[in-house]
């Protein structure tokens, strides 16, 4: 005897009951286990139940580790830089694939000189490092410049570190 003789089903049914409609009521319970979340959900205009309309109610807890971010949410060339950067990532991996994004891919660097000066291969895991070098390297750098009179003058790099610098040159008279 199949469900649908026992219950009235039509298309104002849920889905699931559709889809099982010409089950038999003694196979019921192994016809639930296979049926796919297409099968059981509407998935029109969800992303992420479109990703996953192929699992069936025993794979879906694995299934939805491996959906990459692009098959969840709306990603194209507009988008934010991350966005586009961590697209496909995982969630069983996200903790490890984000360590390896670069500032570079996830920060729009343009003319910022101090971004551009970090190493192409500074992570968010090796940031405070890169800037705590790139720091140093700055308060030392000073350039040396002709004036319009000929004179060559000191002139500092960063604004900030004049003073450490002043101190520096003090100390050396």
């Amino acid at each position: 005897l199949e469900l649908g003789v026992v219950i009235d089903i039509d298309t104002s049914s849920p889905m699931i009951l559709q889809s099982l409609q010409h089950t038999t009521i003694s196979n019921i319970a192994t016809a639930i286990d296979t049926l796919t979340i297409g099968e059981i959900f509407d998935t029109t205009g969800n992303k992420l139940l479109t990703a996953l309309s192929g699992s069936t109610l025993d794979t879906v807890g694995d299934d939805i580790n491996n959906v990459q971010f692009q098959d969840m949410i709306e990603i194209n060339d507009g988008s934010p830089s991350i966005l586009k950067a961590i697209k496909t990532f995982t969630l069983a991996n996200i903790s490890t694939q984000i360590t390896t994004l670069r500032i570079k891919d996830i920060v729009t660097v343009g003319d910022n000189k101090f971004l551009n000066a970090l190493p192409d291969d500074t992570t968010v895991d090796n940031i405070g490092a890169n800037l705590n070098n790139l720091k140093l390297q700055a308060s030392l750098m000073v350039i040396l410049q002709s004036n319009q009179f000929g004179n060559i003058c000191l002139k500092i790099k960063l604004p900030e570190h004049i003073s450490t610098i002043t101190r520096l040159l003090k100390s050396v008279h």
